[in-house]
């Protein structure tokens, strides 16, 4: 056995798990969030009973992430300084840092101009890219002034979308922390209206961050397929009609996602036994 087996296996088992867990636990969550929503526009308590249904089998997930997820955020940490050393064109994007220099800022916001290579109405935090990436605020971080500029990713997709990510996650954090300090004070779970409008709106927040880190990490990455050896032009399998399996499977995708949509509403608009019960009572005694 190699060492390279052992990455893969390695891998082959981090990805497993973390795919499933990772689309159970945004899935359940939105799918808690559209109860909460439809119990906050009807009133039907049956909404409600539904969420906190589903609560149950989120709180698992959320035991495995509370673990899982502190000691990922650690390893992401130390990712900053791997990501400016073997892709620094992509960390530079992120950032839209367009000059190689020390006590580099991040910039949040903003509108990156390539041709004047700045950033328009951004908020910047000197020393802060420095500091992510190196751990030092005086640390020199490399510009996408050093790379030729066919080389460059798109600046405002990659720097948009990372920021898009990060609003997210503090957003859903901010909620997090409102109900952490609802149910200290009150030692029960928030109920408050206000709250559970906050928990409808950041439903959907996870798979927003989701597909902007992608977004940064595909986009990113950008001429090259293989950091620095192979463009991506260049990996294009030159094969004729892919438009055919390209729309097949776009209208299998479309006709899943209908079907899915069919099912939940089913499942949401679907009378309780009480209901029905009341319902096949209340014809009887009109026939009677």
């Amino acid at each position: 056995m190699t060492d390279l087996f052992f990455a893969r296996s390695q891998m082959a088992m981090s990805l497993g798990f973390h795919i499933i867990f990772a689309a159970v636990g945004i899935g359940m969550p939105l799918l808690m969030a559209v109860a909460e929503g439809a119990h906050l526009r009807t009133g039907n308590r049956m909404y409600r009973e539904l969420a906190e249904r589903w609560a149950k089998g989120t709180a698992v997930l959320f035991a495995i992430g509370a673990v899982s997820g502190t000691v990922l955020s650690f390893e992401l940490g130390l990712l900053w300084q791997v990501v400016a050393e073997i892709q620094p064109a992509k960390f530079a994007a992120m950032e839209a840092h367009y000059e190689t220099e020390p006590a580099a800022p991040i910039v949040i916001g903003g509108i990156p101009d390539d041709e004047e290579r700045t950033v328009h109405y951004g908020i910047e935090i000197p020393g802060a890219l420095s500091f992510l990436a190196y751990r030092d605020v005086d640390a020199e971080v490399t510009g996408l002034e050093a790379f030729p500029r066919d080389e460059w990713p798109n600046t405002r997709i990659v720097h948009w979308a990372f920021d898009l990510m990060l609003l997210c996650a503090f957003l859903m954090l901010g909620a997090v922390i409102w109900g952490a300090v609802q149910w200290i004070r009150r030692r029960e779970v928030p109920r408050g209206t206000w709250f559970l409008r906050a928990m409808v709106f950041t439903g959907p927040l996870g798979f927003i961050a989701i597909e902007a880190g992608w977004v940064v990490t595909e986009v990113g990455r950008q001429p090259w397929i293989i950091y620095g050896v192979m463009r991506t032009e260049e990996a294009v399998t030159p094969m004729e009609g892919l438009v055919a399996p390209f729309t097949t499977f776009t209208i299998l995708y479309l006709v899943l996602s209908i079907v899915l949509v069919f099912i939940l509403r089913r499942q949401f608009l679907a009378p309780t036994a009480e209901e029905s019960e009341g319902v096949r009572g209340f014809r009887a005694d009109v026939d009677a």
